[in-house]
């Protein structure tokens, strides 16, 4: 073999190995896999970069409708290589874009596909090549335990503080809302999910779980006519499990709850014309604001049209707030 042909040899194994070393140091998603379906949001994913030096990532996000936006994301500080973001979903498809940036050297393009399907406002269609993920499955990315112990043991699980409990540094998000379900604040996640199972499943489904605490309540969901989610159990349409900005541990405000099912109904002319539907103070409920569940009891009732108080027709229940 001839000098040159040795020197161009030479020339291009180092051009390659140089080419692989990038790409075996390139950024990368470690956390969720592609095209993964989520029943909540925010969804936290967490990116490696190709080097310590990461200072801070942009998001963009393209839904399913065309609607581009830079979602308002919580960035942890990033710990060697490694940083979390935390990303509110759109429903239906997220075709997220990540920019990496570095102090020192070009930044980095990632993307990630995931579909959000709310448990509360589940999609007609699951549109295909999306698959249910499920986070505490046992294939977690190992490098998940440099920084995180992935080994649980018995004392842990109900800890004398929130700080103390194994699930407090990536859960801790859900205690920092207005109002915060007893067991969640408290941090003992195993009176409701199943240690050791694949994905921490539940430890009852439905509102079978739900009495297991809701003891006295139980009787109240089962008059004479049930609201469609509570007949099915499916408490969490309306309610979320954990915590809420809103009373009543709801998803949003009263009147946006029931308008999500009931679009029809409107806010203003129900039940006649000129009625207010919010905005006012329910004459019957001190320190209250008017809405929905002023006349309707969004569980079950005895009365035609989930009505609180028993009337001879439609119009008698007036007479309840507006005196003859």
């Amino acid at each position: 073999m001839t000098l040159a042909r040795i020197t161009i040899c030479i020339i291009y194994s180092a051009g390659m190995a140089l080419i692989l070393s990038q790409v075996a140091n390139a950024g990368t998603i470690l956390y969720p896999p592609d095209s993964s379906m989520f029943i909540h949001s925010p969804a936290v994913v967490v990116i490696r970069g190709s080097s310590e030096d990461l200072e801070t990532v942009q998001v963009t996000n393209s839904t399913q409708d065309g609607k581009r936006t830079q979602p308002d994301v919580n960035l942890a500080p990033a710990v060697k290589d490694i940083i979390h973001v935390t990303i509110p979903l759109e429903r239906g498809v997220n075709n997220i874009s990540f920019e990496v940036n570095y102090m020192d050297h070009e930044s980095e393009q990632l993307k990630l596909s995931i579909l959000y399907n709310p448990a509360h406002r589940k999609l007609a269609e699951v549109p295909v090549g999306f698959e249910p993920h499920i986070f505490h499955d046992g294939n977690l990315p190992a490098s998940c335990a440099t920084c995180h112990d992935m080994n649980i043991i018995p004392s842990e699980t109900l800890p004398d503080t929130p700080t103390q409990s194994p699930c407090y540094p990536c859960h801790k998000r859900l205690t920092q809302r207005k109002f915060v379900h007893g067991p969640n604040a408290a941090f003992h996640c195993l009176t409701c999910h199943r240690q050791g199972s694949a994905g921490f499943k539940l430890v009852a489904q439905g509102d079978t779980l739900c009495f297991l605490c809701h003891v006295e309540e139980k009787s109240l969901f089962h008059r004479k006519f049930i609201h469609g989610p509570v007949s099915t159990g499916d408490c969490l349409v309306c309610n979320d499990e954990h915590s809420s900005d809103y009373q009543f541990m709801l998803r949003n405000k009263i009147n946006s709850v029931c308008s999500d099912c009931h679009p029809k109904s409107g806010y203003v002319n129900h039940p006649v014309n000129r009625h207010p539907v919010s905005g006012v103070p329910d004459p019957l409920r001190p320190g209250r604001e008017l809405s929905c569940t002023s006349c309707h009891n969004p569980h079950s009732s005895d009365v035609s049209q989930f009505m609180f108080y028993r009337s001879k027709s439609s119009f008698s229940i007036c007479s309840e707030c507006h005196a003859k």
